[in-house]
């Protein structure tokens, strides 16, 4: 605080022109506030953010280990995708030859048209089953990029 006030004796100075005279006096404060009690407050905000760091690391554990789950089921599901292609090809080349045999015996009289008729559709069964392999092996590579956080589009 800064002020002024009349009426300072002033050494040197007669008394007369003293109390005339304006002298700026200045005034410090300083507080000091300890408390002595807080009521447990800061044992408990201690308990608190101890409470919340634990929680903040379950929670990234947790997503880690599903991170991890994602990048194993999506390798599981590329390795299941290219051993279903590899049956699906091995099924259309016996269904391709199992409809050569069925066409050859119908026209030379000894099968029937139900016999071709079955050849061709065990035939678009497999390459079905191919196409949908390679679906979910595209799939499967995607889902991999998800997990590993990699960007997909831009």
């Amino acid at each position: 605080q800064a002020g002024g006030k009349n009426g300072y004796l002033i050494p040197g100075v007669a008394p007369a022109d003293a109390l005339q005279r304006i002298r700026f006096n200045t005034v410090g404060v300083a507080q000091l506030s300890v408390p002595i009690y807080d009521g447990g407050l800061n044992k408990k905000k201690k308990t608190e953010a101890a409470a919340n760091f634990r929680a903040a690391q379950s929670k990234t554990q947790d997503t880690q280990e599903q991170i991890r789950a994602d990048v194993r089921q999506a390798a599981n599901n590329i390795e299941f995708s290219q051993a279903r292609y590899t049956n699906a090809q091995q099924q259309i080349t016996q269904a391709t030859d199992a409809l050569d045999r069925a066409q050859g015996r119908y026209r030379y009289g000894v099968g029937q048209n139900l016999d071709v008729l079955d050849a061709e559709t065990q035939l678009a069964q497999a390459r079905l089953a191919r196409a949908q392999a390679m679906y979910n092996y595209t799939l499967g590579q995607y889902q991999l990029r998800r997990a590993t956080g990699e960007q997909i589009w831009k």
